[in-house]
């Protein structure tokens, strides 16, 4: 996926390139020189995203939890975001659990870890949760706001298979949804592969910075056909913060 992004972002700006008269032979063409350039361009990028795809998902911990309305002994999947060095963790909304059934936090690597639920939020539908600080390396708030059409990397748990990466574009800006007891608003619009799992997923920018988590999923277009890229609403990272904090200090939002 990633060496056709950097096909795809090199195919555009030779498409942007002026081009007069006939189209010469190609092997006159052709200076092996520039070869070696769009090569070791091509290699930096490639390095560049794979960095940021390292960093992205060390501050991700995909979550197994027993839901309140599942039938007996299902467990559900989720994805929680590593919000700061104190190990505090922000996901969907999940109940508090019975000492019988413990959340569980897998970091990047595999390793399982409990998680202590701390509150949830019914109007945002969000949960802090607290791990190990030692579990997991903390998100880096993005420097800059998305723009329509950039592109975004999603860090999410589908049909919980562990820390998955996929790709996306940014599709719309201050979106309002009604996904809880009152429409939320002030919501990123993404075009990118969700499933079953990557709620309260990590969206982060191509340089590794946090944008924010999918709070919730369209994913069933006109005809009732699934899709392969569906719409995903994410709660910007400041936002997501502060319903953090308020979780942290008050219990409640």
């Amino acid at each position: 996926m990633f060496h056709f992004l950097a096909y795809l972002l090199l195919g555009s700006l030779l498409a942007a390139m002026p081009s007069c008269g006939p189209p010469t032979p190609a092997a006159s063409g052709i200076d092996p020189r520039d070869d070696e350039e769009d090569s070791a361009l091509l290699e930096a990028l490639e390095r560049r995203v794979d960095r940021s795809i390292a960093r992205a998902r060390e501050s991700v911990v995909a979550l197994e939890y027993m839901a309140a309305d599942a039938p007996s002994g299902a467990r559900r999947v989720a994805t929680g975001v590593v919000l700061n060095d104190r190990g505090d963790v922000l996901s969907v909304r999940i109940d508090p659990p019975s000492a019988a059934a413990p959340i569980l936090a897998r970091d990047a690597w595999g390793r399982r870890h409990r998680a202590r639920w701390v509150a949830a939020d019914a109007e945002t539908g969000l949960t802090l949760l607290q791990v190990d600080p030692k579990v997991a390396e903390p998100v880096r708030p993005a420097s800059r706001s998305p723009r329509l059409g950039s592109q975004v990397l999603i860090v999410g748990n589908p049909y919980g298979l562990g820390h998955s990466v996929s790709w996306g574009q940014v599709a719309g800006l201050d979106r309002r949804l009604e996904i809880g007891p009152r429409p939320l608003g002030g919501l990123i619009q993404i075009d990118a592969a969700l499933h079953p799992g990557d709620s309260g997923a990590s969206v982060t920018d191509l340089r590794g910075e946090w944008l924010g988590l999918v709070r919730g999923v369209l994913n069933m277009p006109e005809g009732g056909r699934p899709s392969d890229h569906d719409l995903g609403f994410v709660i910007p990272a400041r936002d997501a913060l502060w319903v953090a904090d308020q979780l942290r200090d008050r219990h409640r939002v």
